[in-house]
């Protein structure tokens, strides 16, 4: 039997995908109640994670996540995508 993957793993790899992430999306797909403090251990790896402020319908603003396209970029090109 396989360990489980890490939130941090998941997380990064739906990231290195292109996926933007929010708090919400983070506590459904991943059990994470906590998006940030997983958003500081990736960066901690040196993996550059962009948050952007978005307007929801009800007129609150949330924090979304992202990792820059060239970065996903040059990580794919150097054999490294999903690492972690």
């Amino acid at each position: 039997m396989s360990k489980p993957k890490s939130q941090n793993h998941r997380i990064t790899a739906d990231l290195m995908r292109g996926h933007k992430i929010t708090a919400l999306d983070a506590m459904t797909s991943y059990g994470c109640m906590r998006l940030a403090s997983r958003i500081a251990d990736i960066r901690a790896t040196g993996i550059p994670v962009i948050m952007e402020l978005i307007q929801t319908s009800t007129g609150k603003h949330i924090a979304r996540y992202h990792i820059p396209i060239d970065y996903r970029r040059a990580m794919r090109q150097a054999g490294k995508v999903g690492m972690a």
